[in-house]
This record gives structure tokens, sequence and C-alpha cells, in this order.
């Protein structure tokens, strides 16, 4: 199912929305797996999961890609240590 609301408070008020969004959440999140599941994903879910990985962790790159940058950087004199 996709779901694209552009509007929400001209159907309900914005809070209630927004509460029902977080109940729905809620219940996602306590939901019984699937057997052979260990969690219900929700859409978002992994991207804020990297997200805060990468925020914390920074960007993996392929050393070749580093290479690059590096000769690039110190083309116009950038030191990348």
């Amino acid at each position: 199912v996709t779901m694209l609301l552009l509007r929400g408070d001209l159907f309900q008020p914005l809070q209630r929305l927004l509460d029902g969004n977080d109940a729905l959440l809620e219940t996602l999140r306590t939901s019984e797996p699937a057997a052979g599941s260990e969690e219900v994903l929700y859409p978002g879910l992994a991207e804020m999961r990297t997200r805060a990985q990468r925020r914390r962790d920074g960007i993996p790159l392929a050393v070749d890609i580093w290479q690059r940058f590096a000769a690039a950087a110190a083309e116009v004199g950038v030191d990348c240590g």
C-alpha cells in the first residue's frame, strides 16, 4: 500500500493526525513479527537506522574512491591527511 497525504489538516485537525500516526507506529513496533522474522519493519525504519549509524560512524567509502578524492584535493592544494 502506498499513501501520499499532502494536506492532512484538511481532513482532520493536524494534531489528531499526528497522534494517529504515532499510535500506528507504536502498534507496528509492538506487533508480533511474522514467523522467521526478528521484528516488524515499516517504511523509513531502515533509512532512519542507516542515517543514525552514518552520523555516528561516517559514510563508508571505497578506498579507490577516497584515493580519487584525495588526488583531486591535492591538485587544488587541500591536504586530506
